[in-house]
């Protein structure tokens, strides 16, 4: 007989691993929470969360409480207004697996079903607990990340662990392509411990005390460009920014983007202010950094306009050697 569970996800980030349960038949998903449709876009329509377009593409019963806050749990009983009524009629549940649900579970749902909530975060625990691990992990300069499987508990991210599973940071990854990385690894993980978690034959074990570190929201703040920062360092934050928001500075006037960008070596050009442009050609645009270190640009993103190459830029008379980038606080 299968085990019924519930499954709490909203990103792009969290489908692999809800289609994979979703297929097998060990499993019935007997409700999706996700968080509630959001405006977006230049009209600010309402628009559905990845995990609510992929819960309904399978037919499975979805739910978009405004907040878990509510819920009460006693003995077999959990209350609490709508979702309280929902969830009570869905009958005993084996778990809840949650992957970027994107809020604080409350007490009442982590302690309802009977494993509890079972979660999949993206880093090596204890490291980068928290809302952004993927762009600090990228920007601290690690080379490796990974997922943990583990059981919630009321804090943030300090719960025991089950296991976890590595993954590479390549010099050249941003925040998408670690992202991609990971979600992919998740479902895999997924697929081999949570049935032996269920079993009661995997074990979770307390986190360290020491050696964490917390993922703050990444901020506007963070995704601004500072060019009196080294090249390594504006590399990172342009790679941790990467695709999304992008790494914000001004060129000419305006407000601009830079996609995609690493430090390169000392070309003994002649010192110039951080943000001189010292080379642009239809190969390479390379701009003074502080610390004299140089950085190479491959991609930049003017206003309205889609991300495009050095040479497109060029062409399209965008940006001229006498241009200079300056940091937006200054």
């Amino acid at each position: 007989m299968p085990e019924s569970i519930i499954y709490l996800g909203t990103p792009e980030f969290a489908v692999p691993p809800l289609q994979m349960l979703a297929a097998d038949h060990s499993y019935r998903i007997a409700a999706v929470l996700t968080q509630p449709d959001k405006p977006a876009g230049r009209g600010q329509k309402l628009q559905p969360s990845p995990v609510k377009v992929a819960a309904q593409s399978l037919g499975l019963n979805v739910l978009q409480p405004k907040s878990l806050k509510n819920l009460t749990h006693k003995g077999e009983l959990i209350e609490g207004g709508e979702l309280g009524d929902a969830l009570a009629k869905l009958g005993p549940l084996k778990a809840a697996v949650v992957v970027a649900y994107g809020k604080l579970i409350p007490e009442a749902l982590l302690s309802y079903p009977e494993f509890g909530a079972i979660n999949i975060h993206p880093s090596l625990l204890p490291l980068w607990r928290g809302a952004a691990p993927l762009q600090r992990a990228i920007f601290s300069g690690a080379k490796k990340s990974g997922n943990c499987i583990m059981q919630l508990d009321s804090g943030l991210d300090t719960g025991p662990v089950f296991a976890c599973e590595e993954c590479s940071i390549c010099p050249t990854d941003n925040t998408k392509d670690l992202h991609d990385k990971l979600s992919t690894l998740s479902t895999s993980l997924l697929k081999t411990s949570l049935p032996l978690i269920l079993a009661g034959k995997l074990k979770s074990t307390p986190q360290p005390e020491g050696g964490h570190s917390y993922a703050e929201k990444w901020s506007n703040e963070d995704s601004t460009i500072n060019w009196q920062e080294s090249a390594e360092t504006t590399s990172l934050r342009v790679r941790a920014s990467a695709p999304r928001p992008g790494a914000r500075t001004t060129l000419n006037g305006e407000m601009v983007k830079i996609i995609e960008a690493l430090p390169c070596s000392n070309l003994n050009y002649s010192p110039e202010e951080p943000g001189s442009i010292v080379e642009l050609n239809k190969a390479e645009l390379i701009v003074q950094c502080g610390e004299s270190s140089f950085l190479s640009i491959d991609k930049i993103q003017f206003p309205g306009k889609k991300p495009i190459s050095i040479a497109d830029s060029i062409n399209g008379g965008y940006i001229k050697k006498s241009f200079r980038f300056k940091s937006n606080s200054h």
